[in-house]
């Protein structure tokens, strides 16, 4: 997928990064809202009443601000993996989208930024895994269990953040791909489950995927 990406240089110019970057922190807004739901619903099944409990004010904003967060940092990767930018364009819109992702909460959401992106590329997920774990569960030290849905849940964010990002850079590829893996792995859990991102895929390209 790397080498079909980096066909994207000549796409962007300086002038587009206004618009780019609304577009996408639209779609990685939608992602976070789907994401919340599946992973909830998922730790309720594994943690039970612990988990179904509503967040309080403090935990939700802890865990939009780990989301916002994790988010930026996967994009600064995922951009700089597939040279969808040039290396001097991909310099200013990194630095814009990560601020427009962060929002009105960057002072709190910059902790978590700086934990994830000092860390290794193999130590984020597990990071953040165990950060989404304490926020929703309320507790310093998560369930064995609980850390391996809310790592399966993370995976899911991790697909999706993505496929918006190969979306916006029109990527179709790569959004066949992501598509595929996620689209096998829920119809084999059927359709009635709230925590189900096909909707979310349908919406994408309005349908269907582009040609």
């Amino acid at each position: 997928m790397r080498l079909y990406s980096r066909l994207f240089h000549s796409r962007r110019r300086r002038r587009e990064l206004p618009a780019l970057t609304a577009n996408l922190c639209d779609d990685l807004e939608d992602v976070r809202r789907l994401w919340f739901h599946s992973c909830l619903e998922s730790l309720k099944e594994t943690a039970g009443y612990r988990a179904a409990q509503p967040l309080s004010d403090d935990l939700a904003r802890k865990t939009a601000c780990t989301v916002k967060a994790y988010q930026a940092t996967l994009l600064s990767r995922l951009l700089r993996e597939h040279a969808y930018l040039a290396p001097s364009v991909a310099e200013e819109f990194v630095p814009l989208l990560c601020e427009q992702i962060l929002g009105e909460e960057l002072h709190d959401c910059i902790l978590y930024y700086k934990r994830y992106s000092e860390a290794g590329e193999g130590q984020q997920l597990s990071l953040f895994s165990c950060d989404v774990a304490q926020h929703f569960l309320g507790c310093e030290t998560p369930l064995p269990e609980s850390l391996v849905v809310s790592l399966r849940c993370c995976s899911l964010l991790v697909d999706l953040t993505h496929m918006c990002v190969a979306k916006t850079f029109d990527d179709h590829e790569t959004v066949r791909t992501l598509e595929d893996r996620l689209r096998n792995g829920y119809e084999n859990k059927g359709q009635d489950r709230r925590d189900n991102p096909l909707a979310f895929l349908r919406g994408l390209y309005g349908g269907g995927n582009e040609e």
